[in-house]
């Protein structure tokens, strides 16, 4: 009896590695046409690299004309603070292939980083095949399309998560400094200064103070080293830049969600008041805020000792559901957060399952039901990360339920 079950334990130890191996495969398969065809992939990277040569000839890279006269990257524009470009320009001293391989190899470097401090400072990760697929298949490949698009949201991840690290060590002003310089580039993660105030049940004014005040002064630089640059890069921003008006899989947001809705009832029913969808957008943010609020408070009154982690990964939910502006490869953001919630509660979570897996196809002969479809595949990981939420808030309004160490890592 014990042969036959020492048996059945090797032969499952030996699927599980073959599984392992062929899904390893398909997960750095992408990673090859991204290395080997520069002219396709990575076309933020390729902004960067025009902004950056564009200043070092004195022009404007806030100027399309002028950064395109430069180097060329039709229909996209530079929106980074000139502080940006100091960290980008020593990349012009490379030719444009060498500087895209370069490039890639960081952030390849800086998700394996961060993965170290998922798995140290988180949640313990293996290399099996159910965690690899995680990872490649989540909220729509949103690792992969942050390597695709060259963008910067995995280094802004890196710095980002090792502040929430410092965070539930308690290290609070370590937190709001990594905060404060990761904010330098995208501003909106500046919002998450806001956990300083909720972690224990007296603020954390002092940090916060301090936090704030280093993000302002660095961000002042903007103004004091590149005035000229600056003021360009405002006007830009005044005059529809930064992309809010971007609608569908490439930005999956609650902003973009409402516009859907309001362009919708404005050509088909009724022609809506100006500015209705800022209105509906600020109204629907109050609401998950204080929802949040309500639930976190209370829970945190009930127990004190509760494990900082849950704060944590609640935020990032809480972050990516109500931002104005929630690219698909932010989403790396939900990683972890779901990853943890999926384990404690993955008995309660075939309705989810069902509804992913029974979704209509985009294509069919049924023309409402194809649009329908359309629409929730494009805001699906907006969809996946308001479930989570729910399932978060739901852990909270649970009596005596402390999730205190209860999100220990676990296979």
């Amino acid at each position: 009896m014990n042969v036959a079950h020492g048996e059945n334990s090797a032969s499952r130890a030996r699927r599980s590695a073959w599984a392992s191996l062929l899904v390893w495969l398909l997960a750095l398969s992408p990673l090859v046409p991204i290395a080997l065809t520069p002219e396709d992939y990575q076309w933020d990277f390729r902004v960067f690299y025009s902004a950056a040569m564009t200043l070092e000839k004195g022009y404007d890279p806030y100027d399309n004309a002028q950064r395109n006269a430069v180097l060329p990257v039709p229909n996209m524009e530079f929106f980074y603070p000139p502080l940006s470009l100091y960290f980008l320009t020593p990349l012009t001293a490379l030719s444009y292939e060498t500087a895209y391989h370069l490039w890639l190899g960081l952030k390849l470097s800086a998700l394996i980083l961060l993965f170290v401090i998922w798995h140290r400072g988180f949640e313990s990760l293996n290399p099996r095949y159910r965690m690899v697929l995680f990872f490649l298949l989540a909220y729509s490949g949103t690792l992969y399309r942050d390597l695709a698009a060259g963008n910067i949201s995995i280094f802004e991840q890196l710095v980002l998560w090792l502040g929430f690290f410092f965070l539930v060590r308690r290290q609070y002003l370590l937190f709001g400094i990594c905060v404060a310089l990761i904010s330098q580039f995208k501003l909106q993660p500046i919002v998450f200064l806001g956990l300083l105030l909720l972690v224990e049940a007296r603020p954390k004014w002092f940090e916060f103070g301090i936090s704030l005040a280093s993000f302002l002064a660095l961000f002042s630089l903007n103004f004091l080293l590149q005035p000229a640059l600056m003021s360009s890069f405002i006007a830009r921003i005044l005059a529809g830049g930064g992309n809010l008006y971007e609608l569908g899989a490439v930005n999956p947001s609650l902003l973009a969600v409402i516009r859907e809705g309001t362009g919708f009832m404005s050509r088909r029913i009724y022609q809506l008041p100006l500015h209705v969808d800022m209105l509906a957008y600020i109204v629907a943010v109050s609401g998950v805020l204080s929802i949040f609020l309500y639930f976190f408070v209370a829970y945190r009154k009930k127990h004190p000792d509760y494990d900082l982690r849950v704060l944590v990964y609640v935020a990032c939910f809480v972050y990516c559901v109500t931002a104005a502006r929630m690219k698909d490869y932010s989403y790396i953001l939900c990683l972890l957060p779901t990853l943890s919630i999926l384990r404690r509660r993955k008995t309660e979570l075939v309705p989810i399952v069902a509804v992913l897996v029974l979704a209509p196809p985009i294509s069919t002969y049924v023309p409402y039901i194809e649009k329908l479809s359309g629409y929730f595949y494009a805001y699906l990981p907006l969809l996946a990360a308001g479930m989570m939420l729910w399932l978060y808030l739901d852990e909270f309004r649970k009596p005596s339920n402390a999730i205190t160490g209860s999100i220990s890592p676990q296979e």
